[in-house]
């Protein structure tokens, strides 16, 4: 490897010429679905649905070697084939160093082995391929300039830990090619990578990782869903483990960890050389200080600036001069300085301590014609550098070789590939090509060895014989149609969504690999860290989620799984939804039910069997922003937008047959309800009921049992009272519960009854514990939020908009409650002379509480032309009877005592009643 690893420099110095790789040392293509379905012996699988040979391997390699962007096929042919885009090369110049572009068209096969991009180079002559060579160089270099950023020590250490648990490593090989089993391990499903850190800098690696869509739009690579800097620690990660060879020594010493230790009459911990000026070469201890001695060669006289970024206490001498000090405790902290170097070799000394949090140094150089660059990889322990600080030209482009390299761009094909524009006009491929049906045989790239102008692949003999076999076959398949579970495999293999899943019998992460799929949740087992099976998916998931995730990657397993699932973008993944559901989905027409009682009741009875008294499903699955009480499952306010009601209701029956081995425990077991006094016991309501109160999401009223112990108070014989901050209603709100589970919300600072709802009245377990600090949700269930702001208003006219200024800073004043011989609440206040008595009970008919509350306001004071009383705000109001009105569809409001109009207030209506002095209003709400 050393001998690669210095290849470009030595090219660059024309100190040693080219060798190329002989056939047996080139690594075959690389692409996993084919190495793993392909190079087997042939397999039919048992439900006759997909069979793998060479020709559907041969049109997987087709795409993947993107042989239909030279070799034009038929519309109906090139269908069936996913046709991998090559990177777009429009700012290759921005992203790829000049020196490993260089390397990389000289050695493709050796630079990156198992690449899928051929040699086209191959058949010249060793003088023809350097001119070559360097022309492309030139052409590709006029398209951008490599921005430089300085190394960072800890960042690296946080990247690799991501590259290594986010999922990574179901594609790529992890640091030193060691698989799960410790054992160095070369698997042909492995995609290689370049050294990064000569391809790279931080910055044009972490642009590529946040988009890599943006370059490579097939999705092959795909984005992992990480934060900027997360993708920033990635990058640093591999552009800091290039293997360079030590250039600095260090000499570690004990200190306070507030000041530096006295370097001259101390003796050090240890000594020893390390690459570059790594903080960690001593290895861990608090309280550390270092001294790293090394030596700068230049050889252009010019001023130059040190850029240190450090935590704690850091400086850098060029000689015996100081030229940066940044010394004392604090936070990440730059700083510069400049010097004035000539030619030869300067000592450099840079001294660092840290108290043992978050240790970080970063060191860069700069002058008037390079940008800042990290300044070791210009230092040396010797006379005789590895590099040496450039000159202030840098690399200069030739116009001339560079118009030569357009030229050669697209009369070698690269264009034919690659989309690269110039001055806005994409470089159009002039080589000649036969079409895909006139091939004949293992002729051209399918040959052995190259000749005349042909690319060399480096095929294996499988792969070559797949290739040779699809081209055999393809007359007689040109109009054969795909099927939709070809078309899911096809697109899987492609993609390689089976190094993470298993669809049937085929794919899962490999055994190798299995180590690196790690979960914060061990009590989960395998379902707490593998992905998720993809056996009936179309079946399972909604449309409308199935597209979100294929497009957008998805987070519903964040909370436990370390891996990620990503982002291919749609018009790579689009094309798996039909065919999915063409196969996977099944009808279940017995789930249109009639429920023995109203929706509200359902949901009611739903929400108890989620909860801790029964089913609790909250033991193991969050509910919303609330954590379940023992492992962290999907969150249960998730399920209905993510899956499919009629694949919810049978898996409910037998989450084994669905999933095997899963930890979730059939809650109806053989069919039969453990829970027998909810809905009767029928299995079909208690599923329907619980289906239907999670549907409501977000605003799904939380079951019990998962926030707190609580302190339930229950209205028996009498109402109960609850001041405190309520959801809904304001920070002066006052609760009142009825025997008989019916509720309601006053709010002090509006004057307005806020909220009636039925079923449980209020948890007092937040406010009555500890700080008591937050607004308490009411506990029970069909919450309906009233009309917003004071209830009445002075206006001009009817037209005028409704005030929204709180009440009591608009005049109203409250004047408490008063409590009748059954304990029920009347709401006092006043407003502009007028005087109101509110009050709300519950309504009985036939000796039985029905389904509504009745308010009586009472209003007494001089009479007035201009005050108006607001009754209700919502979407829609339709009048259906003389004093009958429909609210957006579920509450019912009957109005008595004065004269209601319906007015248009922007998106919602309003319902106005005039109020001429002293009166009496009387409101039904049935909901």
């Amino acid at each position: 490897m050393p001998w690669q690893v210095s290849r470009c420099l030595l090219l660059l110095m024309g100190l040693t010429p080219v060798r190329i790789l002989t056939a047996a040392e080139v690594i075959s293509p690389r692409v996993p679905g084919f190495e793993r379905f392909y190079t087997t012996p042939l397999t039919t699988l048992d439900e006759a649905v997909i069979t793998l040979n060479p020709v559907t391997g041969g049109r997987l390699l087709l795409g993947e070697l993107n042989c239909l962007s030279c070799h034009v096929a038929s519309n109906e042919f090139q269908a069936v084939i996913d046709t991998k885009q090559a990177p777009i090369l429009d700012d290759i110049g921005s992203r790829v160093h000049v020196d490993w572009l260089r390397e990389y068209l000289n050695q493709p096969h050796s630079v990156k082995p198992g690449t899928t991009m051929p040699d086209v180079l191959a058949a010249l002559p060793m003088a023809d391929r350097a001119n070559a060579v360097e022309a492309l160089v030139h052409f590709l270099a006029t398209t951008g300039s490599v921005t430089e950023s300085p190394l960072d020590t800890s960042s690296a250490k946080d990247g690799a830990a991501l590259f290594h648990n986010a999922g990574c490593i179901a594609c790529h090989a992890p640091d030193g090619d060691k698989l799960g089993d410790g054992k160095v391990t070369d698997l042909l499903t492995t995609i290689t990578l370049p050294e990064f850190g000569e391809k790279y800098s931080v910055p044009s690696l972490t642009a590529f990782l946040k988009d890599p869509l943006k370059v490579r739009p097939s999705g092959r690579m795909p984005a992992l869903g990480l934060t900027d800097e997360e993708y920033g620690d990635i990058a640093q990660h591999f552009v800091s483990r290039v293997r360079h060879l030590p250039n600095v020594n260090y000499a570690a010493y004990d200190c306070d960890g507030s000041d530096f230790p006295d370097y001259e009459n101390q003796k050090p911990l240890s000594t020893g050389v390390c690459v570059g000026f790594d903080i960690t070469a001593a290895g861990p201890k608090d309280k550390l200080a270092l001294r790293f001695t090394t030596f700068l060669p230049v050889k252009t006289p010019s001023q130059y600036q040190i850029t240190l970024r450090s935590k704690s206490g850091s400086r850098v001498s060029v000689g015996k001069g100081r030229v940066v000090d940044n010394d004392g405790l604090h936070s990440q902290t730059l700083k510069a300085g400049n010097v004035v170097l000539d030619i030869g070799l300067h000592p450099v000394t840079v001294d660092y301590f840290h108290d043992g949090s978050g240790a970080s140094l970063g060191i860069a150089l700069s002058c008037d014609g390079f940008f800042r660059q990290p300044l070791a990889k210009f230092v040396s322990l010797s006379a005789k550098p590895p590099n040496s600080v450039p000159s202030k030209s840098g690399f200069v482009i030739d116009v001339t070789l560079a118009d030569k390299g357009r030229v050669l761009f697209a009369s070698l094909g690269c264009a034919a590939c690659h989309q690269l524009q110039v001055d806005g006009r994409p470089v159009v491929s002039t080589l000649k090509t036969t079409s895909f049906a006139d091939l004949k045989g293992a002729n051209g790239c399918l040959a052995e060895a190259a000749f005349g102008n042909g690319p060399r692949y480096g095929l294996s003999r499988q792969q070559r014989a797949s290739l040779v076999a699809v081209i055999a076959s393809s007359q007689g398949d040109a109009g054969r149609t795909e099927t939709p579970e070809e078309t899911v495999h096809r697109t899987m293999a492609s993609l390689n969504c089976y190094a993470c899943h298993k669809r049937g019998p085929l794919g899962g992460v490999e055994k190798e690999r299995d180590a690196y799929f790690g979960t914060t949740q061990q009590e989960m087992g395998d379902e707490g860290r593998l992905p998720p099976l993809l056996t009936g998916v179309g079946d399972k998931l909604k449309p409308e989620f199935l597209k979100h995730v294929l497009e957008n990657g998805g987070d519903d397993r964040k909370r436990y799984m370390r891996v990620k699932m990503p982002k291919f973008g749609g018009s790579n993944v689009n094309v798996l939804i039909e065919p999915l559901l063409a196969v996977d989905l099944q009808t279940d027409p017995q789930l249109q039910r009639e429920y023995p009682e109203a929706e509200y009741r359902i949901k009611a009875a739903g929400r108890h069997l989620v909860g801790g008294q029964a089913l609790s499903c909250i033991k193991c699955h969050d509910f919303n922003e609330h954590p379940s009480t023992g492992i962290r499952a999907i969150n249960l306010t998730r399920m209905t937008a993510r899956v499919r009601p009629e694949w919810f209701d049978r898996y409910l029956r037998d989450p084994q047959r669905y999933r095997p081995g899963t930890r979730m425990p059939a809650p109806w077991p053989y069919g039969q309800a453990t829970i027998r006094n909810v809905l009767a016991g029928n299995v079909d309501f208690q599923i329907g009921a619980v289906w239907m109160y999670l549907a409501d999401g977000v605003n799904a009223a939380v079951p019990f049992g998962l926030v707190r112990q609580p302190i339930e108070l229950k209205p028996i014989d009498s109402p109960i009272l609850y001041r405190n901050f309520i959801e809904g209603a304001g920070s002066r709100a006052i609760g009142v519960g009825y025997p008989g589970q019916m509720n309601l919300a006053w709010d002090a600072n509006d004057m307005r009854l806020a909220l009636v709802w039925r079923g449980a009245f209020m948890d007092a377990s937040r406010h009555w514990s500890g700080r008591g600090i937050g607004y308490e949700e009411p506990l029970g269930d069909d919450i309906v939020e009233l009309a917003p702001h004071a209830p009445l208003a002075m206006l001009a006219s009817p037209n005028d908009t409704w005030p929204t200024t709180l009440a009591r800073d608009s005049g109203f004043r409250f004047l408490g409650y008063t409590l009748d011989l059954k304990q029920q609440p009347t709401f006092r206040y006043s407003f502009a002379g007028i005087t109101v008595e509110d009050q709300s009970i519950p309504v009985k008919v036939d000796g039985q509480l029905h389904v509504s509350f009745r308010r009586t306001l009472r209003l007494t004071g001089p009479a007035t032309e201009r005050l108006y009383y607001r009754a209700v705000v919502a979407s829609k109001i339709v009048k259906v009877a003389d004093d009958t009105y429909h609210i957006d569809g579920f509450l019912t409001l009957t109005l008595t005592g004065g004269v209601a109009s319906i007015r248009r207030a922007g998106e919602t209506c309003e319902l106005l009643v005039p109020v001429l002095g002293s009166a009496s209003i009387i409101q039904d709400y049935v909901w």
